[in-house]
């Protein structure tokens, strides 16, 4: 059973993330009113509301994509902070046990176990933060395309 500061750090990233995807939809939302609401007040022609509707299809996009972002963030954070206990906690109890030592070998045995098993822990979580990194930059970018509807024509014609 995980200890409650951990439940209470988990708690707490659940309710960010949660409120990451409100603020995001909300941004979203508001983004396409504003959007909206300008066309027609503008009274736009037919070439401005789709120059607008690109803008806004493309800011939709922006906030999906950072929202991606922001929750691959947050479950990194998350892994470092585990790492950071595990590495405290582990610490600690070596401490103990060097200072039940009664030789100096002795206590040069359980610092060097836990400098390894700290450099094990590291790497380890190194690769798998490597790893989810990976995995957030390919879901970013596969949500960027899923959105992107093409460059705006006139874009196009200036390049």
């Amino acid at each position: 059973m995980p200890s409650p500061e951990k439940q209470n750090h988990e708690q707490t990233q659940a309710r960010r993330s949660a409120e990451t995807d409100e603020a995001m939809q909300n941004g979203r939302k508001g983004g396409r009113q504003a959007a909206e609401e300008f066309r027609r007040i503008a009274g736009l022609n037919n070439e401005a509301q789709k120059t607008s509707q690109h803008v806004a299809h493309n800011l939709d996009a922006i906030a999906q994509t950072s929202a991606v972002l922001s929750r691959g963030f947050q479950e990194v954070s998350k892994e470092w902070l585990d790492l950071w206990q595990s590495h405290t906690r582990r610490n600690v109890e070596a401490m103990t046990r060097i200072a039940q030592c009664r030789t100096v070998p002795d206590a040069l045995a359980i610092q060097s176990d836990l400098v390894l098993e700290n450099l094990h822990g590291t790497i380890d979580l190194t690769r798998r933060v490597a790893e989810r990194a990976m995995q957030v930059v390919t879901e970013a970018e596969k949500q960027t395309e899923a959105e992107r509807p093409g460059r705006y024509p006139s874009a196009v014609a200036a390049a």
